[in-house]
């Protein structure tokens, strides 16, 4: 029975090891997947945002 809660055991701390290393370009962060995403998601956001403020304005401009 100690054999297999040392498995387990091992098994939690390779898991653990694992998804803490899972931030951007496999750094070694306190940023877990899901918050790397989000943060990206967010970034992307405000630069899609910007692209259309940009092509509104140009709009604009265009009218007579």
């Amino acid at each position: 029975m100690e054999d297999i809660s040392e498995a387990i055991e091992s098994l939690a701390h390779a898991i653990q090891h694992g998804l803490s290393r899972l931030g951007t370009g496999d750094a070694f962060t306190s940023m877990g997947a899901l918050e790397a995403h989000g943060a990206a998601i967010l970034t992307a956001a405000g630069d899609i945002a910007d692209a259309i403020r940009e092509l509104s304005a140009s709009i604009d401009a265009m009218k007579p």
